[in-house]
């Protein structure tokens, strides 16, 4: 923000910089997951190890906390004061 982005700019540098590292943690959970759940199938009530609908909800429901956690302390960092801020430094 001291050499002129936006406030908008600083929020999604941040909020996309989380999801990138969400990504990397879905291409990894994700086989993790379904082998685990291969792993303990016997425990499993109802749902088959590899259930698709399982797996997307659980992805989409990591990902909008992840998104939301991300967003918050990326919009209350954006509103320092720049100034305030180098000074600190």
């Amino acid at each position: 923000m001291a050499l002129g982005s936006s406030r908008a700019a600083v929020v999604g540098l941040i909020v996309r910089r989380v999801a990138i590292l969400m990504g990397i943690g879905v291409l990894i959970g994700l086989p993790a997951s379904v082998w685990s759940g291969h792993l303990l199938s016997s425990l499993l009530f109802d749902v088959s190890s590899a259930d698709p609908l399982t797996h997307a909800a659980a992805v989409l429901i990591l990902i909008a906390v992840g998104v939301i956690a991300a967003w918050a302390p990326a919009r209350r960092a954006a509103g320092v004061n720049p100034a305030t801020t180098l000074k600190a430094g």
